[in-house]
């Protein structure tokens, strides 16, 4: 298959809500074309949806080296969603900080019982 016809399927899938058979596909156009940033944009997007920010990242940073024109619209695309993985990726380690200082916080409540409580 072409670059076109598994970007074709992998934009099915997309739409059918088969993110992780889309970003397969999306890599087959990243093999076949590997300087063409259109299959990095399109593999982010599915990778957005399965939550795989790390690899979000990496892929639209390679995917900017193909792309000198800022004012092309995959130049565009790649931005937001490097973008949109950088703030997961920030929101889902505050969100594991905020857990860990939960966990940390030391319960001395439950030791001192009220006095009328204490002789039952």
């Amino acid at each position: 298959m072409s670059f076109e016809q598994y970007k074709e399927e992998g934009n099915r899938n997309f739409k059918e809500g088969s993110y992780k058979v889309a970003a397969e596909l999306y890599q087959k156009c990243v093999d076949i074309e590997p300087e063409n940033p259109i299959g990095y944009s399109n593999k982010a997007m599915a990778l957005i949806k399965l939550g795989r920010y790390t690899e979000v990242v990496e892929l639209c940073r390679k995917g900017l080296t193909f792309t000198p024109n800022t004012t092309d619209t995959v130049y565009k695309k790649l931005n937001y969603r490097l973008e949109m993985a950088l703030k997961n990726m920030k929101h889902v380690n505050d969100q594991e900080q905020s857990n860990e200082h939960l966990i940390n916080i030391e319960i001395n409540e439950v030791d001192r019982l009220p006095e009328e409580f204490i002789n039952l």
